[in-house]
């Protein structure tokens, strides 16, 4: 019977680099039973976004709609189906806006015997708040301020999306890993999907999503709203420069991060009580400290156009 380990995210918790070793590595992952799809996205190093955005009901404003769907599907099923692995697994941000049940009717359809462990890495609210408008901004995907941002578009309940799958998937199906700022996603997850405790071939990244200064998300998003002719070139430039010095794009100090985190203290608990270990207080490690904060968005002060 094979079991499949169901990533469903959230983005900006070291999802790329996971994604990317699964791809790049998927040799490796087959020398010890586990098999990693290399199709409906993972072929080119996003993950299976393909899969994951056919099973969504309502596309958000920011989403691209995938192509050659169908094409993409059939190759996915028929890995699947003839993979000789007992474990296999599957991998997208984008699953946390899937609708759950048609995730498990597709599975019921193409694996009808399989296990399912659903595994969703979960991180500070404020910092991913910050993370994801930097980059939406970044995509072009979103132009608006910061505020108008966290008021129409994040969506920070991880406790509803992790009762929505463990509805659908059944009682302890769905485990949820605290993110800490600089630590190993791949293993971790490599973990959470019972992977042996051996040494992992290094690999070079190919695909980095890392996030902008804000002197390149001002003059990114400034570009956007422009809409020259010229604008994409530079955008593109913009992007593939990785400053070793600038300011953090953060948005928050020390006091509103603490309100903003304190929106979802209720349901933060449910969630630590429901699906992470008994001895788990946070739900993660946080990146910036209260002083840093403050400091920076004094910085920030004469940037800030946003």
């Amino acid at each position: 019977m094979s079991v499949v380990y169901i990533h469903i995210g959230r983005g900006k918790t070291g999802s790329t680099s996971f994604q990317s070793f699964c791809a790049l590595q998927s040799d490796f992952l087959e020398a010890y039973g586990y098999s990693f799809p290399l199709a409906a996205g993972a072929e080119s190093l996003s993950g299976h976004d393909t899969f994951a955005k056919a099973q969504i009901d309502e596309f958000p404003a920011y989403m691209k709609h995938p192509k050659n769907v169908p094409e993409a599907m059939l190759e996915f099923t028929t890995l699947l189906q003839s993979s000789e692995s007992s474990r296999i697994i599957v991998s997208s941000e984008q699953l946390e806006l899937a609708n759950p049940r048609k995730v498990r009717a597709y599975f019921e359809r193409v694996l009808p015997h399989a296990r399912f462990k659903i595994l969703y890495v979960v991180r500070r609210q404020d910092e991913v708040a910050e993370s994801e408008y930097n980059q939406l901004v970044k995509l072009g995907r979103f132009v608006g301020r910061f505020p108008e941002f966290v008021a129409s578009t994040f969506e920070g309940d991880y406790y509803r999306v992790a009762k929505a799958w463990s509805m659908v998937f059944g009682p302890g199906s769905v485990q949820c890993l605290p993110y800490y700022p600089g630590q190993d996603s791949t293993r971790l997850l490599l973990d959470a999907c019972g992977f042996p405790d051996t040494q992992l071939p290094e690999t070079k990244q190919v695909r980095k999503n890392q996030s902008l200064k804000m002197e390149q998300l001002i003059a990114i998003r400034s570009l956007h709203l422009l809409g020259r002719d010229t604008g994409d070139k530079m955008i593109a430039e913009l992007r593939s420069v990785q400053f070793e010095t600038g300011t953090p794009a953060l948005f928050f100090d020390a006091a509103e991060a603490r309100a903003f985190r304190n929106l979802y203290a209720k349901s933060n608990q449910r969630l630590i009580s429901e699906f992470m270990p008994a001895h788990q207080v946070e739900i993660g490690g946080r990146k910036y400290s209260d002083e840093t904060r403050d400091a920076t968005r004094k910085l920030i002060a004469e940037l800030n156009v946003l």
